[in-house]
């Protein structure tokens, strides 16, 4: 699978949203900056041109070759979601999958 990147677009895009996180990060803390930044990456997304073609489907092996890191600022927010979305009694079940993924995913 052939992917054209436009290089002036994404420096564009990074250089913008690096100084617009930076400001953010400054007024609102680094969660909050995160949740911020997140929702603009995935506002960009939805919006792009090509966006359902980044979707999953039949024989695409695209995503596997990916390693997925999660930094503290994500950790945080996942928990978050967490305590917010998840009720008391379902979040240890969502611990134990989670720690039984990490063993199994480690590189």
């Amino acid at each position: 699978m052939e992917i054209e990147i436009d290089e002036g677009l994404v420096r564009g895009i990074i250089a913008t949203e690096t100084a617009q996180a930076a400001a953010e990060i400054g007024q609102l803390g680094p969660i909050a900056a995160y949740e911020r930044s997140r929702s603009r990456h995935d506002e960009r997304v939805n919006t792009a041109a090509d966006a359902h073609t980044l979707a999953c489907k039949n024989g695409c092996y695209w995503c596997c070759y990916f390693s997925v890191v999660v930094r503290a600022v994500e950790n945080f927010s996942i928990l978050d979601f967490m305590e917010r979305e998840l009720s008391a009694q379902s979040r240890p079940a969502c611990a134990v999958r989670s720690k039984r993924t990490a063993r199994c995913c480690r590189v």
